[in-house]
């Protein structure tokens, strides 16, 4: 299903759990890497605060909202044979969102600290000095729209290229005597 700028809302809101996710990735994939595969100093407190500031004005966070509502849905899947249980399962779900909402700012903490053990503390306090400016605050705004546009861009172009991929090997093959 092709997704477009027109899309109904419920492809839009797809589009934008899929940004989200993705970016989500993006950032468990960073988490998952060396954390100290660059040599910047000791993590200071002070290092650690500038590294928050540039997560949550950055709207890095955001991405993490897309990773709560997982957990219910993973829980619900794994009863997913027991219809009889639904509401009740549910009532326990939402009585936990806040406990499981509180967890995020432990992956705030840990993004804060691996970007910390990263950057220089001039830099993270010049990169975090820019997220609580007018233009970094404007920057963050257009994010999401930006995402939007970019994943309808993204896949316009995997079409195009993939397209134009393909026509270059059929005919390449053809040189060799193979029909596809």
């Amino acid at each position: 299903m092709r997704m477009t700028r027109e899309a109904p809302g419920r492809y839009r809101s797809m589009k934008r759990t899929a940004t989200h996710v993705a970016a989500a990735a993006a950032v468990a994939f960073a988490l998952a890497g060396p954390v100290f595969a660059q040599d910047t100093g000791s993590i200071t407190p002070a290092k650690v605060e500038a590294a928050r500031q540039i997560v949550t004005g950055s709207g890095m966070d955001r991405s993490f909202e897309a990773l709560v509502p997982t957990f219910a849905q993973r829980i619900k899947q794994s009863y997913v044979t027991r219809p009889e249980i639904t509401k009740d399962l549910d009532e326990v779900l939402a009585q936990l969102q806040p406990t499981i909402e509180s967890k995020k700012a432990d992956l705030v903490e840990t993004a804060a600290k691996i970007l910390a053990s990263r950057m220089k503390e001039t830099d993270l306090k010049a990169a975090a000095a820019f997220f609580s400016s007018d233009a970094g605050k404007a920057y963050v705004a257009a994010q999401p729209a930006v995402l939007d546009d970019l994943y309808v861009a993204m896949q316009d172009w995997t079409g195009r290229v993939f397209e134009e991929a393909m026509t270059q090997v059929r005919a390449e093959m053809a040189k060799r005597g193979h029909q596809l």
